[in-house]
């Protein structure tokens, strides 16, 4: 297999180990032993860090993907680009620390009234973004050197098992509350410390600067591709996580950890993206460097089917079995089972269009992917603003389908606009075939009164008839030659 398949495939299988650890730890621990508030508190936590280190790292994880390329050489210890990194990383950590001290009154009040909860644990989230903004950096640097799934690893499976451990630490009366987030924040440190011994260990890290290699132009360049890198990867950042802080905001922290468990259901459907976007994202700066218009055209299309593909299918298992979700959460989470439904869709909008999103901000045009987060930051903060008054959690779960929806269309128009790729054929059509047949089916199935047993029958018959009729329907020849490859495994026989 080649290395975009391959790593992904690893990759997927990492965060799908992953997101079943946090799947048990977010979706089902925290709403049954944290009151709702604390779930909002861990989920703010988790926001803000994230906003914050992205603000941190000054777009320079933007450069070092588009611009790498240029300094890849082992020989000369890739000309000095980790030493431009860290510098970066240093100087956008302290301007973090500045802005979330300016802050903390705002972010910690609600309608006036100070939030106990916010007040006693705000200042973690400067360990935490520090943890994250060194992981981010390292991860980016170990991506572009063509090995992105120790990153995925340590990321979808490690943390989630450590803050897991947390959780039963709690749960075990070993500590309370106030030791949990302590361990909750401790658990991003071990990530970052690992992948940086493997890269000392692979002989990648060196901290010496090669100022000889920075003429006025590339100097020119990868400030201006940073900037702009800054504010699309803070934007997306930011439209990522805006619906949970204006829930937060708007109605408090009890509704946003309702919401925050209800969304983590439906972004399941984006869990394959996250391995291929990165892998993919290395290979693409490196075809538009080469002008390979060939490879990013074979990327691009097979992208959009295959995530296309494994996305129809997973939002499928998650609206078979969604009267059983609701029997897994609290009843006072009952009003988030159609926030699950609407960020499934919305999620699955940014299945169907693959990777280009990195085609655009891989290329020339790297700016439109900037104006476009920015347009989409702001259709979500309005909608938000006009539908959650109206219909609460459900109204942001609206706003972000549709804003969703919208941006996807507009990118998918420029790429064939700009680029001539479009990748959209009769096999789409074919998927959704299958998928409304398999509902049908699930409809005429039997409920059985035992939720779990129902959820693992259901999904079974679901599971095998989507992919028997899909396999002979040859809708995806990438992923027919891993089912293939996977049997033939099975099936070779073992030296005596």
């Amino acid at each position: 297999m080649g290395v975009i398949k391959r790593q992904t495939l690893y990759g997927s299988l990492y965060s799908y180990i992953g997101v079943v650890i946090g799947f048990v730890t977010t979706g089902i621990l925290f709403p049954n032993y944290f009151t709702s508030e604390e779930v909002g508190l861990v989920n703010m936590l988790i926001a803000y860090s994230t906003i914050f280190a992205q603000f941190a790292s000054l777009g320079f994880n933007n450069a070092t993907f588009r611009l790498f390329p240029y300094f890849r050489n082992a020989d000369k210890k890739h000309k000095g680009f980790l030493f431009l990194a860290i510098f970066a990383a240093i100087i956008g950590f302290l301007l973090s620390v500045g802005i979330i001290i300016i802050l903390k009154p705002y972010l910690t009040s609600y309608h006036g009234t100070m939030s106990s909860l916010m007040v006693s644990y705000y200042i973690y989230i400067v360990p935490i973004v520090l943890f994250v903004l060194l992981f981010n950096l390292f991860d980016t640097y170990y991506t572009v050197l063509y090995n992105s799934v120790i990153g995925t690893f340590l990321k979808e499976l490690l943390l989630r098992f450590l803050i897991l451990l947390a959780f039963l630490g709690f749960f075990y009366q070993l500590f309370n509350f106030h030791g949990f987030v302590i361990g909750f924040t401790l658990s991003y440190f071990l990530p970052f410390l690992i992948i940086f011994l493997f890269l000392l260990r692979a002989g990648q890290i060196n901290f010496r600067p090669r100022f000889e290699f920075l003429d006025k132009n590339m100097v020119r360049t990868l400030s201006a591709v940073s900037l702009f890198g800054l504010i699309s990867y803070s934007t997306d950042i930011i439209v990522f996580n805006i619906d949970r802080i204006m829930i937060d905001r708007l109605m408090g922290l009890s509704d946003a950890g309702i919401y925050s468990t209800a969304f983590l259901f439906g972004a399941i459907v984006m869990v394959p993206s996250r391995s291929l976007f990165k892998i993919s994202t290395t290979i693409i700066a490196d075809a538009w460097k080469n002008n390979d218009l060939k490879t990013l055209r074979e990327i691009y299309s097979k992208s959009c089917l295959n995530q296309f593909f494994i996305g129809v299918l997973i939002f499928l298992l998650i609206l078979v079995n969604l009267e059983n979700i609701m029997h897994i959460l609290p009843k006072d989470y009952g009003e988030g089972k159609y926030v699950i439904v609407l960020i499934s869709l919305a999620m699955l909008f940014n299945m169907v269009v693959g990777i280009n999103g990195v085609l655009i901000m891989t290329s020339k045009e790297y700016r439109m992917n900037t104006y476009l987060l920015f347009l989409l930051a702001i259709l979500i903060f309005v909608s938000n603003l006009i539908f959650i008054p109206q219909y609460g959690i459900l109204g942001s779960a609206i706003a972000t389908m549709i804003s969703k929806l919208i941006i996807n269309v507009l990118r998918a128009i420029y790429v064939n606009w700009k680029f001539g790729m479009q990748p959209y054929n009769y096999k789409f059509g074919l998927i959704l075939l299958i998928f409304g047949i398999s509902y049908v089916v699930h409809i005429l199935l039997p409920v059985n009164d035992n939720f779990i047993l129902d959820i693992i029958v259901r999904s079974l018959i679901i599971l095998a008839l989507f992919g028997i009729a899909s396999f002979y329907l040859k809708v995806s020849e990438e992923l027919n030659g891993i089912v293939l490859y996977i049997f033939n495994l099975v099936k070779k026989p073992r030296k005596s």
